[in-house]
């Protein structure tokens, strides 16, 4: 049997510019990757209310809008939601890994209080 990886001991503290970098990319990539589901999300909230334009589901909803208006329309106006995400992703990644490292999640034994949500407790 493969012997368990404990990947957090590889590297306990890459430091505050490197977690805020990885926090950055890692907001742009999840915000860039699920803007179309986001926007097909919206226009059925926002058309739901006329019978005409109603999409009967999610596949229904990806079809016509990318037949009617090409697959570019469902990333329209994604610049703006990854110029908010990189920052604000940099900032919540970066705090999570402060606090996180102060209250003592890297050293041994600590991991369950340093790491735990209010809700987990």
């Amino acid at each position: 049997m493969a012997e368990e990886v404990d990947y957090e001991a590889l590297s306990p503290n890459a430091g505050l510019g490197i977690n805020m970098i990885a926090g950055a990319f890692a907001g742009i990539t999840e915000h860039a990757v699920m803007y179309p589901i986001d926007s097909i999300k919206t226009r059925m909230q926002v058309f739901a209310t006329s019978p005409a334009a109603v999409y009967t589901g999610v596949g229904n909803a990806f079809t016509r809008i990318s037949s009617t208006e090409g697959m570019r329309a469902l990333w329209r106006g994604v610049s703006s939601v990854i110029l908010g995400a990189g920052p604000a992703h940099a900032v919540h990644f970066g705090t999570l890994e402060a606090v996180k490292e102060l209250a003592g999640g890297n050293e041994a034994g600590n991991q369950f209080l340093a790491t735990c949500e209010s809700s987990s407790l």
